[in-house]
């Protein structure tokens, strides 16, 4: 037959109940507890202080968002996307001249940078524009 668990001793009452001469289970422990928590707390090694401002080398500011942009898929004669892959390349090259690293090219900032440009001056002279030009003798 197991053994009977031992009732669970309320400290509080036996605190109330008892007189000052009733020595009641736990009271050494409690008493440890309180001088423990009344003691200084130890000293620890202070932390290191953070060098001064001057000292930190200067982060760099986050990039800003880049827009949104929205994809498009469009067909292209063989001869202009051969020209396209041209352009892309010498434009790469020419980014790596100026003494820095080489960069990217993207085939996508040169067409939108020639589409750009083409709209602009169709905006500004319409008919007389090379874009309405190249365009409008088709028909």
């Amino acid at each position: 037959m197991p053994a009977a668990t031992p009732a669970a001793v309320d400290i509080l009452d036996a605190l109330l109940r008892a007189d000052t001469d009733t020595p009641y289970p736990g009271e050494q422990d409690l008493a440890r507890l309180i001088r423990r928590a009344a003691a200084p707390l130890p000293r620890t090694p202070a932390a290191p202080t953070p060098p001064p401002l001057a000292a930190v080398p200067a982060q760099p500011k986050p990039a800003a968002p880049r827009p949104r942009k929205r994809k498009a898929t469009h067909y292209l004669a063989p001869k202009l996307a051969d020209r396209l892959d041209a352009a892309t390349h010498e434009l790469a090259t020419l980014a790596g001249q100026d003494g820095q690293a080489p960069r990217r090219i993207a085939k996508s900032a040169v067409v939108e940078a020639a589409l750009a440009l083409a709209l602009a001056d169709f905006e500004a002279h319409a008919a007389a524009s090379p874009l309405a030009g190249r365009l409008l003798q088709r028909t």
